[in-house]
């Protein structure tokens, strides 16, 4: 599996065309950090080009898009994301980029709903008991998101909100210190990507208590959505695509759409993801321009809701 690689934005600026170039903005064991290796290899072979990731982390994902809506290079892509696609442009109007104008849409990847876990020894085995120990003590349960704008902490916004319960949050920039902490009980719950939790519940290390779709989910039959635990509208579903900068003609990205389609046909592909609970339901790279404006539009209000509503918040590796 190709592995992303630590890389300083600026010394990606002036590489040769040969390789297409995948941008992940968030930590190793992410949602963007897991599907850019699943479909990299895949990706290459349907387009016949070589694929290079390189992870260009910080700000939320801000760094990385700034870093690829700036290239002439059209060779140059990114991992988007429901964080920095929709909700960081909302939630921080000054984060350097505009998610629609300066980015040409290629292809919607993926979509899967949050999971709401806890470590496999904590006390609290049901939403239920979630709910109960947080309005007995507000403000004293910790929940860890894995990025202060981005869709663990919507969900966990949307939550709160619609529970009436007030949250310790806990921002980490780095996936895997999130789950350490969170199997080991230094924080009480998160609401987290289901890409990256479904294994480590597998494998015992975390409980699930709830999930974000509108109804259960075939890999977790008997976890109850938030929805039908009498919370409806708390309904969050990340999701994942591909853009290029505006460099990338939309001929090219209409080529680069078909690859992508193909890649997600394939049976290796496709039983990947849907051993891991994530949807793919691709269409056009214009779809997908429309898509990304749509899901802005729909969570202008909330993504522009501070950490600070959610009670204390401490922030832990940010650099």
């Amino acid at each position: 599996m190709t592995q992303a690689i630590e890389f300083p934005a600026e010394s990606l600026a002036g590489r040769g065309a040969a390789p297409l170039q995948v941008v992940v903005g968030f930590s190793p064991g992410s949602a963007s950090d897991d599907i850019a290796n699943l479909m990299a290899p895949a990706i290459g072979r349907e387009s016949g080009r070589a694929v290079e990731i390189h992870r260009i982390q910080g700000e939320d994902g801000a760094r990385a898009a700034r870093f690829v809506a700036a290239s002439k290079d059209a060779d140059v892509l990114m991992i988007a994301t429901l964080g920095t696609h929709a909700l960081l442009p909302n939630a921080q109007p000054d984060a350097g980029y505009d998610p629609i104008e300066d980015f040409t849409p290629v292809i919607l990847l993926a979509q899967a709903p949050m999971i709401l876990a806890t470590g496999a020894s904590s006390p609290y085995r049901t939403l239920g008991d979630v709910l109960a120990a947080c309005r007995a003590g507000p403000g004293r349960r910790s929940f860890a998101a894995s990025a202060t704008v981005g869709a663990p902490f919507l969900a966990t916004q949307l939550f709160s909100r619609k529970a009436h319960i007030d949250l310790n949050t806990v921002i980490y920039d780095q996936t895997n210190e999130l789950y350490a902490d969170l199997a080991a009980g230094r924080v009480d719950f998160s609401f987290n990507n289901l890409m990256s939790m479904l294994p480590r519940i597998r494998r015992g290390e975390l409980h699930a208590l709830a999930v974000t779709s509108p109804t259960r989910i075939p890999l977790l039959p008997d976890v109850p959505s938030v929805a039908e635990m009498g919370m409806p509208d708390c309904v969050v579903l990340n999701w994942l695509g591909l853009v290029g900068s505006k460099s990338l003609p939309s001929q090219r990205a209409e080529m680069l759409n078909a690859a992508c389609r193909s890649a997600l046909a394939s049976g290796e592909i496709a039983s990947a993801l849907e051993q891991s609970g994530l949807s793919s339901t691709p269409g056009s790279a214009d779809g997908f321009g429309r898509f990304m404006h749509a899901e802005r539009v729909r969570w202008d209000a909330l993504s522009n809701v501070g950490a600070d509503e959610l009670g204390s918040v401490a922030i832990l590796s940010q650099s």
